[in-house]
């Protein structure tokens, strides 16, 4: 029975596909409360400055009151100053709640877009929380202390072997002659 048919190996292949699935249903998820968030922080906005208007519209006419009475003494004024400080604030913290939940979700974009996978030495990469390469059995656990001391991933260094099978190729191949992948 070929490799392909084998049914560990199909399992293999199910398992690393269900959780590429999983991931992605999990970040559409994360995306999906991000935008109910900030559409629910903008609401509070919106209100705040509907507040803030009444206020300033309160504050106006208590002013122009005591102008048209004469009276010099505005201390009946220092509620509504207050008031409207208050609300400002607010507005500002919700400001930065939605400026904080982009830059979450631009630093994890950016973080998705440079992760560098690691590559074993036979140039095959290695998902994460591998223990041992599938195609030539090197132990990761040692493979990540060397990369640590040197502070080079394999994957910098020219591979002469095909990194989807493993299978070493010849100079001058441009596919795997194995499974026919493109060689870089």
């Amino acid at each position: 029975m070929g490799l392909l048919f084998s049914p560990t190996f199909n399992m293999s292949i199910l398992g690393k596909f269900k959780e590429k699935v999983t991931k992605s249903l999990i970040d559409a998820g994360n995306r999906s409360k991000e935008a109910l968030d900030i559409a629910g922080i903008k609401a509070q906005i919106w209100m705040l400055e509907k507040q803030k208007n009444h206020l300033l519209q309160e504050l106006g006419r208590e002013y122009y009151k005591l102008k048209l009475s004469g009276k010099t003494e505005e201390t009946g004024l220092n509620f509504f100053v207050i008031q409207l400080r208050e609300t400002d604030d607010e507005i500002k913290l919700n400001k930065d709640k939605i400026r904080e939940i982009v830059d979450d979700a631009k630093s994890r974009i950016t973080e998705s877009f440079t992760h560098v996978p690691l590559q074993c030495r036979c140039g095959a990469n290695l998902d994460d929380g591998t223990k041992y390469c599938g195609f030539c059995g090197e132990n990761v656990e040692n493979l990540m202390k060397e990369i640590k001391e040197t502070g080079k991933n394999q994957s910098e260094k020219p591979s002469v072997f095909c990194g989807v099978c493993g299978t070493a190729k010849d100079n001058d191949d441009v596919f795997c002659s194995n499974c026919g992948a493109p060689l870089g």
